[in-house]
């Protein structure tokens, strides 16, 4: 899991795909310049990982530092209509694998209807308008989209989204996006999708 932090401040999550590649929201970091973006990867609590060093020559086993260098859109993303969601970040360092820090596996197949997913963040819990210091998780199904509709009352009909959720106050909130919509096959962590505050869109290819 990665936490993308913008001026500091926790702005999202993402993914390590590959040891200098990032997977998040485009909406994530639309607009961002790439030298106000950091991220890290390995910790569980926010509060373990200094905001005052990130560097790649700071890290720890529980605080890996990445440096930006570029910031890859989809260029089709249409944030109006909730399509193309999907971004790139690619590192200056390469990210060491540990037992902390690895690369998720990407589901290349739809899930099925009620197929039970995890969504993780340092999201808000609450109405404080402040992340969460521990990393969070929550089991959600992934429904189809007239479920989606009545639970959630918006839902594009857009090729390539996906809804996950059960209505009953699991969900995702503001900081949550850009992190991942993940199955457990067996010990083997896939992701099928990205979070995009309250909806969970499937990913597409660039």
């Amino acid at each position: 899991m990665v936490n993308l932090r913008y001026s500091g401040a926790t702005r999202c999550g993402g993914t390590l795909i590959a040891k200098r590649w990032i997977l998040t929201a485009a909406h994530c970091v639309f607009g961002v310049a790439e030298s106000t973006l950091s991220v890290i990867m390995g910790l569980d609590r926010l509060s373990e990982c200094s905001d005052s060093s990130l560097s790649p020559s700071s890290s720890s086993k529980n605080c890996v530092y990445g440096l930006v260098k570029q910031i890859h859109i989809h260029p089709r993303y249409d944030d109006n209509l909730f399509v193309n969601d999907i971004s790139l970040i690619e590192l200056e360092n390469e990210i060491p694998y540990s037992s902390t820090v690895q690369p998720i596996v990407i589901l290349n197949s739809m899930p099925n209807i009620g197929d039970m997913h995890l969504v993780a963040g340092w999201g808000y819990t609450s109405s404080k308008d402040q992340v969460s210091d521990s990393l969070q998780k929550a089991h959600v199904p992934y429904v189809a989209d007239s479920n989606c509709i009545q639970l959630l009352l918006q839902m594009s009909s857009a090729a390539g989204q996906m809804c996950a959720g059960a209505g009953q106050g699991v969900d995702t909130c503001s900081g949550d996006s850009g992190g991942p919509l993940f199955m457990n096959l067996s010990g083997l962590y896939a992701q099928t999708g990205l979070t995009r505050l309250v909806l969970s869109m499937i990913m597409q290819s660039f």
